[in-house]
């Protein structure tokens, strides 16, 4: 394995270059590290030289945090790329992947960001078995788990190790207002010492220093004073993300003061990150968050959380990424206050307000929001109500429409169970939801159960709607169109 530690990050980037694009070595190349080291970080500084110096390249990001993150991004590039979606296939994402490997793509470096999951890049059940292999195309993936590098690129493993005792000081001056707390020498290094010169953890630090004014000798007694409850109470949760214990303790416990000091000082920003424990980490889009209470504006409630770094703005875009680790830190500190539960139901009946119907016109917007439900919907199991119903009809319906049938199917038998339980059978919201769990199942290959439901929703609106009424025809249409995949022809004409 070509392994090697770097004594700095400028050497890791130039390793990076020459391996993938001066000696053409490899075509794919994992970079590897312990979360919140600054591998996509790097991985962006790569993507910005390949733009810029290598321009019969094109540059793909994917992140893989989940499968719903991946087929969203997926689904984003072939749009994107103009990718003529084969109807025969179940999943557009084979359509996109042939595109890769075809010679109409050209030259291309795809970065496969957080890949953190070995079973994520499974060829046959994970998302593998959709990245290109094609000789002009070059693959980086970025993980922090050394048995995914190796899946994911054999030998090809680069290791970011932490900061240098300089460049922890170089970043902690440019993230300082008050420069002089740089003077203590002997506290700044404990404090890097403390930190583990992981860049997050020494940039939240830094952003509380700068809100506190306190100096860096106090900041570290705070820390230390909390660490055994507060640091103790994080380590099982943490223990299933990292092999790396004590890099994870320093970053928890201060994530942990900071967490209380935005409890203290900004309400609004607080009841922002309970939402966020519920959603997806990345690719959050401003206008999908919970607006302000009379008196605060959510505006200022967003710079509260990016100057702690637990939100980073993407660009100039109104666009939000978490890192992983503060997202499992606030749900954990979500559940300490005993609110899971409370913030679940919160999130599923703001997202259940706000998600759009599925329409042409929506398209782009629902499409950022679609992951971000499903996560809510998925980390919601415990409880069912109305709102959590409507929200599984939309998601499914929108799914429908970007024909990730399976998917949608799950989401519409959660509204189906939920309406048939509480709601009369000539109920319009419980039969259009009966309609669109057929149309699943029809476009899913499911024809049994698809006719099963259209001839119970048809006869239903035959009782209750005039002949002409579009509903009816629609149910009528549909049941036609199961009953000819189903060979039964006379049906059919009738």
């Amino acid at each position: 394995m070509k392994n090697s530690r770097f004594t700095g990050r400028a050497t890791v980037l130039e390793e990076l270059r020459e391996r993938l694009f001066i000696r053409r070595e490899c075509r794919k190349l994992a970079l590897v590290g312990l979360g919140g080291v600054g591998k996509t970080q790097v991985a962006l500084e790569l993507a910005h030289w390949a733009k810029e110096n290598q321009p019969d390249h094109s540059v793909f990001w994917v992140p893989v945090m989940s499968d719903e993150s991946f087929e969203q991004a997926y689904t984003e590039l072939g749009r994107r790329l103009n990718v003529q979606i084969n109807k025969n296939d179940d999943d557009p994402k084979e359509s996109v992947r042939r595109h890769l490997e075809s010679e109409g793509a050209g030259k291309w470096l795809l970065i496969v960001d957080n890949a953190d999951d070995v079973k994520i890049l499974d060829r046959h059940g994970g998302i593998g078995k959709y990245l290109p292999q094609y000789e002009n195309g070059l693959i980086l993936f970025t993980t922090r788990l050394r048995s995914v590098a190796v899946a994911a690129a054999g030998s090809d493993v680069v290791e970011l190790p932490e900061m240098t005792p300089i460049e922890a000081t170089s970043f902690f001056r440019k993230s300082l207002i008050n420069k002089s707390l740089l003077d203590d020498k002997g506290p700044r290094d404990e404090l890097f010492e403390e930190l583990t010169y992981l860049p997050l953890a020494i940039a939240q630090a830094a952003a509380y220093l700068n809100l506190t004014q306190l100096s860096v000798k106090k900041y570290l007694e705070r820390l230390r004073r909390t660490e055994q409850s507060l640091v103790n109470l994080m380590s099982q949760e943490f223990s299933d993300d990292t092999r790396y214990p004590e890099c994870r303790n320093a970053v928890a416990t201060t994530w942990l003061v900071s967490f209380d000091q935005i409890r203290r000082t900004s309400g609004t920003a607080a009841k922002l990150l309970c939402f966020l424990s519920c959603v997806e980490r990345q690719d959050i889009p401003q206008s999908m968050l919970p607006g302000s209470p009379p008196g605060e504006d959510v505006e200022t409630a967003i710079d509260v959380l990016c100057g702690y770094a637990f939100l980073v703005r993407r660009g100039d875009d109104d666009i939000f990424n978490m890192h992983r680790l503060v997202h499992i830190a606030i749900r954990v500190w979500v559940r300490k206050q005993n609110a899971v539960e409370e913030m679940q139901s919160n999130a599923i009946q703001h997202l259940a307000s706000i998600f759009p119907r599925s329409n042409k016109a929506n398209r782009l917007l629902w499409r950022e929001y679609l992951p971000h439900a499903l996560c809510a919907l998925r980390k919601s199991k415990e409880y069912e109500d109305k709102e959590k119903s409507d929200l599984s009809y939309r998601v499914g319906c929108c799914l429908i429409a970007d024909r990730r049938f399976k998917e949608a199917i799950v989401a519409l038998e959660e509204t189906y169970r939920w309406r048939e339980g509480y709601l009369h059978e000539e109920d319009h919201s419980r039969l259009a939801s009966e309609h669109q769990l057929a149309r699943a199942y029809l476009d899913n290959r499911q024809i049994k159960e698809a006719i099963e439901i259209f001839e119970y929703v048809v006869g239903i609106r035959k009782k209750t709607l005039a002949e002409e009424d579009h509903a009816r025809l629609t149910s009528e249409h549909e049941l036609a169109r199961a009953y000819l995949n189903n060979q039964q022809i006379k049906e059919a004409i009738e």
